[in-house]
């Protein structure tokens, strides 16, 4: 069947045009979305990081949002690394976990709700709430470091036969000696120091990699705190034995744009 155009006025061409671009303007739209547009992460920090050191060594936790742009994004991985800047000393983290920011309370205590570190998928120009721990992936301090733990947890055995007094009991304890070879071991694992650094955050996704750079400092306060919490951490088995509280300290510190 073949169509004489010529008999075709111009309102009738007109109305054709309109419907041939009717049935075009959604493939246009499927093919701009689906091959030009490409989705984009953003990562919109607080401004908050909380630094810690303890039995698994020195980690870190950034409060922050995941934002996808244009299309749906399934982040893969997030690697962080800390440059500390006065003598470019490198620590190289990998997300660890996830922590809620909600707390929960049990037993009459507030506690974070965490979950282990995955894949997350953000939906298209939506948000995801990204409070995560950056800590060492393969935990190797922490299997280094647990042999000396044990020392210690065998020094507490050994005073509990005395039958002392919790000041005396940590005396005998801080002056012994997997005390103190425990205590050289955490002290050069510890990353903090009173200074500035700064952070390259990298998130995988699909094929992409991008990045983003913050910066902070220590004062002398917060090294106070740190190395308070690196005592503590020696201290476990020993309060545990008097049960006494720990007296962990927050080591909160200000995160900026680079």
């Amino acid at each position: 069947m073949s169509i004489n155009f010529s008999e075709i006025t111009i309102y009738e061409l007109f109305a054709l045009i309109l419907s041939i671009i009717a049935i075009l303007i959604p493939i246009i739209q499927w093919a701009w979305k689906k091959w030009v547009i490409k989705p984009v992460l953003y990562h919109l920090p607080t401004g908050r990081a909380y630094l810690f050191i303890n039995r698994s060594g020195s980690y870190i936790q950034i409060e922050g949002v995941f934002e996808a742009k244009n299309k749906p994004i399934s982040v893969k991985n997030v690697a962080l690394k800390v440059l500390r800047v006065k003598d470019d000393k490198v620590l190289n983290l990998r997300w660890s976990t996830f922590t809620s920011p909600m707390s929960q309370r049990m037993g009459g205590n507030y506690s974070s709700i965490t979950e282990t570190a995955h894949p997350i998928r953000i939906d298209g120009n939506s948000m995801i709430c990204a409070f995560i721990e950056f800590a060492d992936f393969y935990d190797s301090f922490s299997k280094t470091f647990q042999p000396y733990y044990d020392a210690l947890a065998q020094q507490t055995d050994n005073i509990n036969s005395l039958n002392l007094s919790y000041e005396r009991a940590c005396q005998i304890y801080t002056s012994s000696e997997p005390y103190k070879m425990a205590k050289s071991l955490l002290d050069k694992e510890l990353f903090w120091e009173i200074g500035q650094y700064e952070i390259t955050l990298e998130a995988e996704y699909g094929k992409e990699k991008v990045q983003f750079f913050y910066k902070f400092s220590v004062n002398a306060d917060d090294y106070k705190r740190i190395e308070l919490n690196l005592v503590e951490t020696l201290a476990k088995p020993i309060k545990d034995l008097y049960m006494k509280p720990l007296a962990m300290q927050t080591v909160q510190v200000e995160l900026n744009t680079k």
